[in-house]
């Protein structure tokens, strides 16, 4: 059947020969106008959103053997109709905007041509443009200057705001949170130590602290006895126990503690069994609702910390 189709023969029409750009000179803005015309007045004739469209009359079912050939001939006949439709505004287009680039290179000339005379204004509307531009330069310094004294404060705190951002943008490969006015510091670490957070050796050092190591024993010890017990009972009794086992004694005349800090450590570990970190107690739901915070409280924040904590100051200049 598709064979067949294939080779029907449609009736001819006149239908798309007039949808061209005729030969025209494109820098002859008279004739591109006048071509411009014609095809809008095509346009007419030709209208894509028509409903219905143009019913084809040429096409009549007796000069096909079948209805399919007459259905099949009337669809080609539809298809050329809006094909030549978006080919007709598609020229209409390209010839506007000739048209229009060529408005304006001629009303660019002419104003040159003016201006090089001298007399592209006359006196008269000259020195009202003056008047007008010195009107809106006038108002401008004016608002200018109200603007400056409403906002002097706010503009002073935005400007030490951004020499912070910039400061720590400055520190590559450190956390923004560590840097303070361009500077890495040494920030408290949770044992109590101050901690060089920039240079690996010293965080190295750090972590074999006797101190560091005590503070990670608890916090192992309070992880692992929290899955079946109340925070503040497991912290109450290993507070209660570290102060028995570093009682003071007295032996052959000398005042000594009974258990060291290694003493200690050793023995939290020992206390440990293996066990899952990834698994502990059930989360409790939260009694205290979370606050969205705006944009100006953290810049408060940001400028408070940099400027008016004296523990960061005390830490800065690594």
């Amino acid at each position: 059947m598709n064979s067949i189709i294939e080779n029907v023969i449609i009736s001819p029409t006149d239908q798309g020969q007039e949808i061209e750009i005729r030969d025209i000179d494109m820098k002859n803005q008279k004739e591109i106008i006048k071509e411009l015309e014609r095809l809008k007045g095509l346009r007419m004739k030709y209208n894509i959103h028509a409903d219905p469209k143009p019913q084809p009359l040429h096409i009549k079912i007796e000069d096909y053997e079948t209805r399919v050939h007459y259905q099949y001939a009337k669809d080609i006949y539809y298809k050329n109709y809006m094909y030549d439709c978006r080919e007709l505004n598609s020229m209409i287009k390209c010839l506007g905007g000739i048209n229009t680039k060529l408005c304006i290179d001629e009303k660019k000339e002419e104003d040159e041509i003016k201006i090089a005379e001298g007399n592209f204004y006359t006196a008269d509307e000259q020195k009202i443009i003056d008047e007008q531009r010195q009107i809106i330069k006038d108002k401008r310094k004016e608002y200018n200057a109200k603007s400056y004294d409403k906002n002097k404060e706010k503009n002073k705190r935005k400007n030490n705001l951004k020499k912070i951002k910039q400061n720590k943008i400055a520190v590559v490969g450190i956390d923004p949170k560590m840097v303070r006015k361009g500077v890495a510091i040494k920030p408290l670490c949770q044992c109590g130590r101050l901690c060089n957070i920039h240079d690996m050796e010293s965080i190295k050092e750090h972590s074999v602290n006797e101190k560091h190591l005590l503070f990670k024993s608890v916090i192992q010890l309070i992880h692992y006895k929290r899955k079946t017990k109340k925070l503040k009972r497991v912290i109450d009794k290993i507070n209660n126990d570290y102060i028995k086992y570093k009682t003071v004694e007295r032996v052959d005349g000398k005042t000594i503690t009974n258990k060291t800090d290694k003493n200690i450590i050793k023995l939290y570990k020992d206390y440990l069994r293996p066990f899952d970190e990834n698994i502990t107690h059930k989360q409790r739901e939260a009694y205290i609702e979370r606050v969205e915070y705006t944009e100006e409280y953290k810049d408060s924040v940001l400028e408070l910390r940099d400027y008016n904590n004296y523990l960061t100051r005390a830490c800065v200049g690594i």
